[in-house]
């Protein structure tokens, strides 16, 4: 199976039809492997497909991450990053100034969930954490100035 037809296939398993831009995206977000920004992902699509516009990849951006496909996670400045959607249960570290995303390796969130869902009978399906601060280096800097 070529990864055409292997990205024709997930895109259907996720209620999707297959397409030459969604497919690209999709190529795009497994080699780079990191967030980024609709505009860098893009440019980045650009190179390849030259008739793609910003508009139709955050259009698909918007409908992968409807359809978990991918995460989007946004900055406190507005801007927003996205990566294909973890394939374990994640929760983020997030640098304000210089943008590095560390990924926790475990959740502490668990049982605090169970604890919400005794006490409120609700059945919770997801979660997602995501704090915000400066990293080592962006510490350091800060300090400096």
């Amino acid at each position: 199976m070529n990864e055409c037809d292997s990205y024709k296939q997930y895109l259907n398993q996720h209620g999707m039809k297959s397409t030459k831009q969604r497919n690209l995206l999709l190529l795009i977000l497994k080699k780079i492997q990191e967030p980024q920004t609709a505009e860098k992902l893009y440019l980045i699509a650009k190179e390849t497909d030259s008739s793609i516009n910003l508009s139709t990849v955050y259009r698909v951006l918007e409908k992968f991450t409807e359809k978990k496909i991918t995460i989007r996670t946004s900055f406190l400045d507005d801007k927003s990053v996205y990566s294909l959607y973890p394939k374990t249960h994640q929760h983020q570290l997030i640098c304000l100034r210089c943008k590095k995303i560390v990924l926790l390796e475990n959740c502490p969130l668990e049982a605090f969930q169970h604890s919400v869902e005794k006490s409120t009978d609700f059945s919770i399906v997801n979660h997602r954490l995501e704090l915000y601060g400066y990293c080592r280096q962006c510490q350091k800097i800060i300090a400096a100035n």
